[in-house]
């Protein structure tokens, strides 16, 4: 077992609060996680996400949707 801690920059969240946040249900938190297209981790049987990796994420579809779109 691992006594590594999470530092508090990497805020871990419910599927929950992430679909709070991004005003989407929670069923669609967990497909994008169970497809990877969204940065999870798995602690147990729950699914965590991390604050500061969900942004980074986001900030980078932005990015990548704008240059598409160019």
């Amino acid at each position: 077992m691992s006594d590594a801690i999470v530092p508090l920059d990497h805020q871990l969240l419910t599927a929950d609060e992430v679909a709070e946040l991004l005003r989407l249900p929670v069923s669609t938190i967990y497909d994008l996680a169970r497809t990877g297209r969204l940065p999870h981790l798995k602690i147990g049987r729950a699914l965590r996400f991390s604050r500061s990796d969900l942004e980074a994420h986001l900030a980078e579809r932005c990015r990548a949707h704008i240059t598409a779109r160019a």
